[in-house]
């Protein structure tokens, strides 16, 4: 299961937010209910294959910032930093750029990666950005900003790696409730965070409106 966007927006993220989802993301009741969602063929079939004998034995994360600081040696160990990505995405197409290459793609471009369950239209930013430089004639090269981010595997087993071997029948899942991972997450991150700094009080929704 691959957590590509994963954090806290504010105020949650004043309070480290994201390391208390990145800390769920790994807890039992999340690796159940993936498991109900790719049985019932909701997701696409790579996801399915990902979920293979019946619940995902890896979670891929990504971003530092959220996942090297753990809470104790076992956190630290099932966290993994494995690579670097190449450094490829859209983040550098702002400044009101990003919204003069939606327009063209709308005009010139056909949105064809998205499934027919998921609706009509671009699929994502990505396929927006992607169709309009090759339109253009640029192709992938102006995607790659430099920026690479390390990438983190978290095994939900025991034996995750002598099962995606072969060698044995079933990975033997940790027992990671989400309350006993919210519990860990509030005394390391969270509460320490509130009695430091309480500025997530002074939050309003009025300060992130992105239009009237």
């Amino acid at each position: 299961m691959d957590a590509y966007v994963l954090g806290a927006v504010p105020p949650y993220s004043y309070l480290l937010g994201g390391k208390l989802v990145s800390m769920l993301a790994l807890s039992n009741e999340v690796r159940s209910l993936f498991v109900g969602v790719t049985r019932g063929g909701e997701v696409s079939s790579l996801a399915r294959d990902a979920a293979a004998s019946d619940t995902p034995d890896y979670n891929f994360c990504s971003g530092p910032v959220v996942y090297v600081q753990s809470p104790s040696r076992r956190w630290r160990s099932v966290l993994v930093p494995c690579w670097f990505d190449k450094g490829y995405g859209e983040f550098q197409f702002s400044n009101g750029l990003y919204s003069t290459i939606r327009s063209f793609a709308d005009r010139f471009c056909d949105p064809t990666a998205k499934q027919s369950a998921w609706g009509k239209g671009f699929r994502n930013k990505r396929e927006v950005v992607r169709k309009a430089l090759q339109t253009l004639g640029f192709g992938k090269r102006f995607l790659n900003h430099g920026v690479k981010r390390e990438i983190f595997v978290a095994p939900l087993g025991a034996d995750v790696a002598r099962f995606l071997r072969g060698e044995v029948s079933r990975p033997r899942f940790h027992d990671w409730p989400a309350a006993a991972l919210a519990q860990i997450a509030l005394r390391r991150w969270v509460l320490p965070r509130a009695e430091r700094d309480n500025s997530f009080r002074e939050f309003t929704r009025d300060l992130y409106r992105l239009w009237e």
